[in-house]
């Protein structure tokens, strides 16, 4: 019986890769010169769908084409900063303008000053923005303030939370045990052992750093207020990192959506525009050691944390940044919603139809699906879902024409519309029948 198995595991995957290499063989030899020059033949594994990726020549609009000529709906948005699409059009009128006056000019300008502005209007919480490169950025500097500032060392994360790859947050190898020894996990979504870990450590916590959503996952309902409410009664900064949600699910982001207020705001993503990015958004009083202590003329003195980076608030991300943010109206919010809410339900249902037991989570414009029978509510549960299926899902998409995001969440952007929607579901339904023998075979108790 386990011959039989795995014969039919091995019979699907030959059939369905073979079906992907002939109609992306360019991509296929581009793959094998990559595999040449990057360790494991990709530089973004983010993005790396095996057997190996769609090589994207273009984008317009909410589809992207790949060198082989074939024509895909878009849902990773890069992974999330394609709000508006791609090539949106007063996004790219801003940026060749901005492009007509060089590419960076080594001095401030006054698109760094309006961006800020902007998001302040938006993010309440803070008072004052620095600018950074990527989200990884905005979270190993988010930790340096945090430590800075209350002059403690170990913080309070959530169990699969991503803050970027910086030492501070990550594991695996390299990653000094000293620095593993400073961070305290726990469950997401699961505020009794929140609650008992913040009271454990309080005298030790620079802060908590939590995603409102975890990796596409929701927070249950007031787990977010119960968060905030438990962090101030115990004297610990709460800071969200919305490199994801900020700007995405409302224009005030998650806290906005939930009506929580954080100590700090970690964004990035779609605030560039399509451009590297990221900021912290705070307290003037938590920002103070980065301001210099001017002594008298000309005389400053060097402020306690050193910010310099090449790339910071550059002037063309600057300008993509603030075209995205005025094209971003309710009604825009109002379509992104609905029609997440369209694809979810639809994806639902059309794995009821297809007899096979799926979880689909996500919240406004972010949207995921796990194969597996457990109820999503943290990274435990969501790695529960079968892989290998995933897997065939995934590639059967990209066959039909639809692009999702391998990482933990697809994304959609403004331009997709009802018409996509529907391509997406029909690929969605044809893709979980023709999965039906292989859940079947391996995991039976999946199928209906």
């Amino acid at each position: 019986m386990m011959s039989t198995v795995q014969d039919q595991k091995i019979s699907e995957e030959e059939v369905l890769i073979e079906k992907y290499n002939s109609m992306s063989k360019t991509s296929r030899k581009l793959y094998e010169r990559a595999c040449k020059v990057f360790p494991d033949g990709s530089t973004r594994r983010g993005l790396f769908f095996p057997p190996y990726p769609a090589y994207i020549v273009k984008g317009e609009g909410c589809r992207v084409y790949d060198i082989d000529g074939r024509e895909y709906i878009d849902y990773t948005s890069n992974l999330g900063p394609l709000i508006l699409g791609h090539k949106n059009p007063r996004v790219m009128k801003a940026i060749k303008e901005q492009l007509e006056c060089g590419t960076v000019l080594g001095g401030p300008t006054e698109l760094e000053i309006q961006l800020a502005e902007k998001i302040l209007e938006s993010f309440p919480s803070g008072e004052q923005v620095i600018f950074c490169a990527s989200g990884t950025e905005a979270n190993m500097l988010g930790l340096r303030v945090v430590r800075a500032y209350t002059g403690k060392e170990k913080i309070l994360k959530c169990e699969g939370a991503f803050h970027g790859t910086s030492d501070g947050f990550s594991e695996g190898p390299g990653i000094s045990q000293g620095i593993l020894a400073k961070t305290v996990t726990v469950p997401f979504n699961d505020i009794e052992r929140f609650e008992v870990a913040i009271k454990k450590h309080r005298d030790e916590l620079a802060a908590v750093f939590i995603e409102p959503i975890l990796r596409g996952i929701p927070p249950k309902p007031d787990y977010l207020k119960q968060v905030k409410k438990i962090t101030e009664e115990n004297g610990v900064l709460l800071v969200f990192d919305e490199v994801v949600t900020g700007f995405r699910l409302s224009r005030g982001g998650a806290q906005g959506k939930w009506g929580v207020r954080p100590d700090m705001t970690l964004l990035g993503k779609l605030i560039g525009g399509g451009f590297a990015i990221g900021a912290l958004v705070a307290k003037k009083e938590m920002l103070k050691p980065f301001k210099p202590i001017r002594a008298s003329g000309l005389a400053v003195d060097r402020p306690p944390i050193s910010h310099a980076g090449t790339w910071n608030a550059h002037p063309v991300a600057m300008a993509a940044g603030l075209a995205t943010l005025e094209e971003l109206t309710p009604s825009a919010y109002a379509h992104l919603d609905e029609t997440g809410e369209t694809l979810r339900q639809g994806m639902e249902k059309a794995a009821e139809r297809a007899g096979i037991v799926v979880q689909v989570v996500g919240v406004g414009s972010v949207f995921h699906i796990y194969f597996t029978d457990q109820p999503i509510i943290d990274s435990a549960s969501a790695k529960t879902g079968n892989q290998l299926f995933l897997r065939h899902y995934d590639l059967n998409l990209i066959i039909r024409g639809i692009y999702p995001a391998k990482a933990h969440c697809s994304f959609i952007s403004t331009p997709v519309t009802n018409r996509e929607v529907k391509q997406t579901l029909e690929a969605v339904e044809d893709t979980l029948h023709s999965m039906k023998p292989l859940v079947q075979k391996l995991a039976p108790s999946l199928t209906s």
